[in-house]
């Protein structure tokens, strides 16, 4: 399917695959059998869904302030659902920057979910924008992923140092396209 229709289908199913996303940390917070109440209860998003395969990152808020976010590059799961349910459960409970989600502050949680799309090698610095952009920097087996249009990062040089720190790998900017890969990407942001 063509981007455009994929992006299409997206933002007409935004609602209710954000629900999706929220729904389901309320199914671990409870105890409730997931993949059997979200797969009935979103059965018709499954049949949407399940030919379209993409990497995809879940963003938790509370009151604006980040609260978790982990997702996939690339899709490791046989659909985008998939993707957004087990990225949901990582990024509510095991991104290792916060405590995992409490039932306390369920009620406040917000979710933006970013589809990564259009992932491509970079043989230049000035191809990147950070409002339009997000960045991938490897080397070896260390990679670090920063997402566009993130708040007070204005500027190409900020992403790539963030970016590199997520790597653990050294910010050198005169060897960055020498010593390392970078791609850039974009998002269908909902």
């Amino acid at each position: 399917m063509e981007i455009d229709k994929i992006k299409e289908k997206i933002l007409n199913y935004s609602r209710e695959l954000k629900q999706l996303a929220l729904q389901v940390v309320y199914f671990k917070l409870n105890n409730l059998n997931l993949l059997n109440e979200s797969q009935q209860r979103y059965n018709f998003l499954f049949n949407e869904f399940k030919d379209i395969k993409l990497g995809c990152f879940v963003s938790f808020y509370i009151e604006n302030n980040l609260r978790g976010c982990i997702g996939t590059i690339e899709p490791v799961f046989d659909n985008v659902i998939l993707e957004i349910i087990n990225n949901s459960i990582s990024s509510a409970f095991k991104d290792p920057r916060f405590d995992p989600i409490s039932l306390e502050e369920y009620p406040y949680l917000q979710v933006k979910i970013d589809f990564i799309i259009n992932i491509e090698k970079i043989s230049s610095l000035a191809s990147l924008d950070p409002k339009r952009y997000g960045v991938i920097v490897k080397k070896e087996n260390k990679r670090g992923v920063l997402l566009p249009d993130i708040p007070n990062v204005d500027t190409i040089q900020k992403q790539l140092e963030i970016a590199f720190n997520k790597a653990g790998l050294r910010y050198d900017e005169e060897n960055l396209l020498k010593e390392n890969e970078i791609y850039r990407f974009e998002v269908i942001r909902i």
